[in-house]
């Protein structure tokens, strides 16, 4: 298939690799190459936004979310993560003033964030309204330290309880430690979006790293998402495939999917090991599934019954997490690059890229999901998930103020779409628009 990428949207030089994609510094390296030379004027030393040339180096410890944000996306066009990450877009703008060097000639944006355009008008609304606090909610962190301990208290009944045969460790009971070890994930994601907290670690306790997934997902999924630089898009087509601007799957994928989705807990345990460079170094926190292991180990009395323990436990994670996640990106509802008529709006990418679900699930499931309210999500990724909701009505008005189509759907439909793309007889596109208004 030929398709034609609006500027920015290419494909990385490493993008035929997956499995060499994976590595993150990787990407980071690649996208900063690509944003230089779409940015002319654009150093390595140097940071862009919207065209403009900021020196930030004397901003990087004073900066109020944290200083890997700006350390380490030096040298890049960070237009789409300014302007996602500050919900009050002027205070953000008058900081940054006095940290200007100069302009990029004949700049070419990924999106436009135009004032009168959907994302800036809703952002602007959002911010008015009061909706957009950033940062963590007191709920939120509450509910962290009640899933913490009844995540805990279920590993220690998982390694303790007694088998018919008298054994230490359940593999019963295995599953629902992986239940209560995903809520670990939903809150954990929440919290690394944001400012730093110790509340991001949670993240941690998964074979998932919270370092990495900064910039595999908040950098690198979040503001492309389905585009051909998506990183979560493309490290998965060793195994799956679901930009319609790539080939579709072989009948076998069906019945692999679940399998991969289960196996991934435990495998990406050793991904830092094996993908160890001086891209993406080891960190200590890249140990904490191992001290699982032989915590459990210690526990149940036996090293191989710890390590199956813990490996299932993970496995149940992984497979509610990508049964969870999979649909609200690659069913046959949401766009994807190779599908035609991208549009240019960051706001108008999100909606046609994403869906959502549960939305009126309770609170106490929607902060421990992770997933309800995900186009707000996306457009604001520091509104903590306890406050997305008050987004929702801002966010109806202006999609019907500025016609932007968005059709929801019940989560089992999505699933359904998701099973259809992963097998498109002829690589038929299966994009499912929604009609305009």
């Amino acid at each position: 298939m030929t398709v034609t990428y609006l500027p920015g949207r290419a494909p990385l030089p490493s993008r035929e690799h997956p499995v060499k994609m994976a590595q993150i510094g990787l990407w980071m390296q690649e996208k900063a190459e690509a944003d230089r030379a779409r940015c002319p004027g654009l150093t390595p030393d140097l940071w862009c936004i919207r065209g403009e040339l900021y020196d930030l180096t004397g901003f990087i410890n004073s900066h109020p979310g944290g200083e890997m944000w700006i350390r380490d996306t030096k040298g890049m066009d960070v237009t789409e993560w300014f302007e996602t990450h500050h919900v009050d877009i002027a205070k953000a703008e008058r900081y940054m003033a006095k940290y200007k060097v100069g302009e990029c000639k004949d700049f070419q944006p990924i999106f436009t964030f135009k004032q009168d355009g959907f994302y800036a008008t809703l952002r602007r609304r959002v911010h008015e309204s009061g909706s957009g606090v950033s940062g963590p909610a007191f709920s939120t962190q509450a509910v962290s330290v009640a899933c913490l301990l009844g995540w805990a208290a279920s590993f220690i009944a998982m390694t303790r309880k007694r088998n018919t045969a008298g054994e230490m460790g359940s593999y019963k009971l295995a599953v629902p430690c992986g239940m209560l070890l995903y809520t670990m994930f939903g809150l954990g994601h929440n919290f690394f979006h944001m400012r730093d907290t110790i509340f991001r670690f949670m993240f941690d306790l998964t074979t998932f790293s919270s370092h990495r997934w900064r910039f595999s997902h908040a950098l690198g999924h979040h503001p492309y998402v389905n585009l051909e630089i998506d990183p979560e898009a493309y490290t998965l087509e060793s195994v799956l495939s679901y930009l319609r601007s790539r080939p579709t799957n072989n009948w076998s994928v069906w019945p692999r999917w679940p399998i991969f989705n289960f196996l991934l807990g435990p495998l990406e345990a050793i991904v830092p090991l094996v993908q160890a460079s001086t891209t993406d170094p080891l960190l200590p926190r890249d140990a904490i599934p191992f001290i699982e292991a032989a915590v459990a180990a210690k526990l149940c009395g036996s090293v191989k019954r710890g390590i199956g323990l813990v490996a299932v436990m993970h496995g149940v994670m992984t497979s509610i997490l990508i049964a969870l996640s999979t649909p609200v990106h690659r069913s046959d509802e949401s766009w994807t690059e190779g599908c035609g008529d991208p549009v240019m709006d960051f706001g108008e990418h999100i909606v046609k890229t994403t869906q959502e679900y549960n939305v009126d699930c309770p609170p106490v499931m929607r902060m421990a999901l992770g997933f309800n309210d995900h186009i707000i999500h996306h457009l604001f990724p520091t509104i903590d998930v306890a406050n997305q909701h008050r987004v929702r009505k801002l966010l109806d008005e202006e999609l019907k103020a500025h016609k932007v189509p968005m059709r929801k759907v019940s989560f089992w439909r999505l699933l359904w779409g998701t099973a259809r793309v992963l097998l498109r007889p002829g690589n038929q596109l299966m994009y499912n628009a929604p009609d305009p208004m």
